[in-house]
Parts: structure tokens; sequence; C-alpha cells
């Protein structure tokens, strides 16, 4: 096994230094590499008793993974060079940001009203703390965050306000208990800057890191205490083998390694059948409350991931997950192919063009790569509806014009 865990590090380390070495690390196949390699490492030093070990095998697929991912980011893209200057109209870019920011405060005030305070206050569970239609109306908050950012690095339509929306929004992020919503904002903020004023280096993610592990930390030792088990009950229940006196690091460590547990032990088992594109077309009607299309002989289907869980608080599997559910292996790689040519095309069409379209598209892809140890973003609602608005905002306010 000790032989094992060291041919593990010396292949990360070989890939980390090479991709360390490029240019813009925050290019998606760069950042890809360093998360889904990060991130298994951490899984492999096993701080849990309850975790496996994992095989060779299961690496060399991780491995094959982010090789079929950067494949597909290597595929050319028709047209790169950009031809089209991208100019907008002050006025209706006002307009947008000013209406998108009474329909997110609307749509929190509306659920204050119907469900009683928000979670951060009550202590309720945030993830029934939603009120059908202005639950979905209040997940444009993250384009309305996206635009003001956006608009603090170019023209500075909003001015001053811009800062004044963004402290309210916070505040909001806050009172709903909501932790990704936060890390979704530093994300932007962070790609944001990378496109349009400086390159990021090393040191500032790894800055970027710390500064998501500190929110975790605060998240479960202010706002989600009295809403969950504690820390230290926690690392007791999850058989932690560090010093108990780290027991605070337990939660982050826990979202980290057992996405690639329950990923791992559920590619073990022989029993379970492949969806062929059920649980893609499942989770994005879910997202959109319409998952009454799906037909009715489907729940062995629906309920085979959680019935292979081996515990039943820890749900996620990465971004990996759902493309393995519908057609094993195989699905892994071609999801990763796609996924790999459509940052691309965000990247280079974001960099050239700095349309709000293209800027958010390439924005978005990166926050989802940054989650692809966690969950697969790219099929969640959050990712789809604020794609789409991103879309008709930027047909409204833009005029494309040729260089």
């Amino acid at each position: 096994m000790i032989y094992f865990f060291i041919l593990i590090i010396v292949i990360s380390l070989i890939i980390f230094y090479n991709v360390c070495n490029q240019k813009d690390i925050l290019a998606p196949n760069n950042l890809f590499t360093l998360i889904i390699l990060a991130t298994y490492a951490l899984a492999c030093l096993r701080f849990s008793d309850l975790q496996h070990e994992y095989t060779f095998l299961f690496f060399i697929q991780l491995i094959l993974a982010i090789l079929c991912f950067r494949f597909g980011y290597k595929i050319k893209i028709r047209n790169t060079d950009e031809k089209w200057v991208y100019t907008y109209n002050e006025l209706k870019l006002k307009k947008v940001i000013y209406f998108l920011f009474v329909i997110v405060v609307g749509s929190f005030a509306v659920m204050w009203i119907k469900l009683g305070p928000p979670p951060a206050i009550s202590k309720a569970d945030r993830f029934t703390y939603f009120v059908s239609g202005f639950g979905t109306l209040y997940l444009m908050i993250d384009i309305l965050t996206f635009l003001l950012i956006y608009d603090l690095f170019d023209k500075k339509v909003m001015k001053k306000m811009s800062y004044v929306m963004l402290l309210i929004l916070l505040v909001i992020i806050v009172l709903m208990a909501n932790k990704y919503q936060i890390i979704y904002l530093i994300c932007q903020y962070t790609v944001l800057y990378n496109l349009m004023k400086k390159k990021i280096n090393m040191k500032i993610l790894v800055g970027l890191v710390f500064i998501i592990l500190i929110i975790f930390v605060a998240y479960y030792s202010i706002i989600y205490k009295g809403m969950y088990i504690s820390n230290d009950d926690m690392y007791i229940v999850n058989r932690m083998n560090f010093p108990p006196q780290f027991s605070i690091l337990t939660n982050p460590y826990l979202y980290i390694a057992f996405n690639y547990e329950n990923l791992y032990y559920y590619m073990s088992c022989d029993t379970v059948q492949f969806g062929f594109g059920y649980y893609i077309l499942q989770d994005i009607l879910d997202a959109f409350e319409l998952k009454e299309f799906l037909v009715e002989n489907s729940t062995f289907l629906t309920n085979q991931w959680k019935n292979n869980l081996q515990y039943k608080w820890l749900t996620t599997g990465t971004l990996f997950r759902e493309f393995y559910m519908d057609f094993g292996f195989i699905g892994i790689c071609l999801g990763c192919i796609i996924i790999g040519y459509i940052s691309k095309v965000s990247y280079i069409k974001g960099k050239n063009s700095k349309s709000i379209f293209y800027v958010y598209f390439y924005a978005s892809n990166m926050i989802s790569i940054f989650l692809s140890f966690f969950t697969n973003n790219f099929i969640s609602i959050n990712y789809l509806l604020n794609i789409f608005c991103a879309y008709w905002i930027a047909r409204y306010c833009f005029s494309k014009n040729k260089k």
C-alpha cells in the first residue's frame, strides 16, 4: 500500500509541477487538473477510519478522466480570433441590474414572510427553506452579483451603488446560511480579476483556498451551530484519526474526501444498473420542478445511488457521478471531453470578446470546475438558469460591431 501511495504522490507532483508552470493557472484545463489531483490526494490521506483504501485502478481512472478533459480542451475551435467588438447600452444595463436586484431581494422577502426568519436566524433546515417559484427566482442572485462585479472592473456604470448592492446581497447570502453562494461570489471576483485585470498566480490561488476553508469553519462554528451536530461529535461519529484539537477541520475534510469515497464504493458495486441518460435528465428536470415527467417505473434507478451510500449523511459524488451512473466509465470519459471543449470555448470567447454572456459563461464553467471534486454543477439549476439569463441580458444590453 505504501508503494502505491508513493506512486500516486510522484505522478501527482509531476503533473502538478507542469500545470503550475503554465502562463494562466486559471485556464480551465489547468484548474481542473489541480482540483482533481489535490482533492484526491487529500482523500488518500484517509483521515477517517471509515474510508476505504482506494485501488490503483481507481487512480488510473481519475487520471484518464483528467486526460479526457484536456483532450476536449485541445479540440480546435472555429474562428477563435474574435472579429467582433461588444459595446453595451449603459442605461439598459442599469435597468437590468436594478430589475434583478428587486427580483432577488423581493423573492427573499416573500420567503421570509411565508416561511419565517431565514435559516441563519431560525436555525431551520436550509434545504427546505424554499417557496416554489420565488426560490427559483432567488437563484438569479448569481448573475446579479456577477453583473455588479463585472461593472466594477469595466465601465463602473453603477458607481458606488455596486458596493451597496453587493453588501446587501452578502447579508442576504449569510442569512440564507448558504456557504456555497459566498464561495460563488469569491470565485466570480477571482475569475473576473484574472480575466480582466491581472493573472492569478499559485500563491493567490492557495490563499483563495485558505479563505474558503475559513468560510467553512466559520459557518459550522457560528451559523450552523444548533442546526447540525457539533464539530466534536462529527469528529467522533466519522472516526477521524487526526488530533482532536483539530476537530474543527472535520467538515471541510469530509466535504472533500467522501465524494471520492462514495464514487469509489458505487463504482465497486457489481449490482448497479446504468441509466443511459436517465440520471442526467432526472437532475435537470428536478432542478426545474418537472420531475413528474419521469417514467413511473423509475423508482429503482432513482434510489440506486441512495441505496448504495455507506453513510446516509454524505451524499455527493464528484462531477463524475451522473456520468458514471448513466454510462459507466465511458460516460465519465465522454462527459469530461464535452466539458473540456465547452470550457475552452467559453474561455477563448470570454477572453477575446469581453461580452457579458461569454465572460459569465466562462466564470460559471470555472466555478463548476472548482466544485468538480464535490458535485456536477454543469447540470444544476443555478448553472442552467443563470446561463440562460446571461444570454438574454447580453442580447438586450449589447450591440455587436466588427473590429
